[in-house]
């Protein structure tokens, strides 16, 4: 079974807090604990929509067995660029932010526009314990 959560966004710099608590509110209503790894992933990537993206912005959040995907949707086809950002430089480290952290990650064109998305393992999930301290 899939579950999962969405929410459209304005291509505003405001988007990127909202986002980021929509992300933490998404969690706990797919019984996930906080990751600061996936709020910190879905804030690059609503930031890079608002920089770059054309039209509203869709953030989903979709549980997939052991797996959270994210996905941000814009209205521009262009890809976003994985490159290597200078020390002195003030942008360019997003995409390597989330293609290091996360477990998988992509680009999907859409009818209007593309989807960027990454997957990280959701195995810590509200109410499950890795440990058994039962005697």
């Amino acid at each position: 079974m899939r579950e999962s959560s969405s929410r459209r966004f304005d291509r505003r710099p405001a988007s990127v807090a909202a986002a980021r608590r929509f992300t933490r509110d998404a969690l706990v209503k797919l019984h996930i604990e906080e990751s600061e790894t996936t709020v910190l992933l879905v804030s690059e990537l609503v930031t890079n929509a608002v920089r770059y993206g054309l039209g509203s912005i869709l953030v989903t959040l979709a549980l997939h067995g052991e797996l959270l995907r994210c996905e941000v949707s814009d209205a521009n086809s262009v890809a976003p660029c994985l490159k290597e950002a200078a020390v002195d430089d003030e942008s360019g480290r997003g995409m390597h932010m989330v293609y290091t952290l996360s477990h998988r990650c992509g680009v999907r064109p859409a009818l209007r526009g593309k989807t960027v998305w990454f997957e990280l393992e959701a195995a810590h999930m509200v109410g499950e314990s890795d440990t058994n301290f039962n005697r």
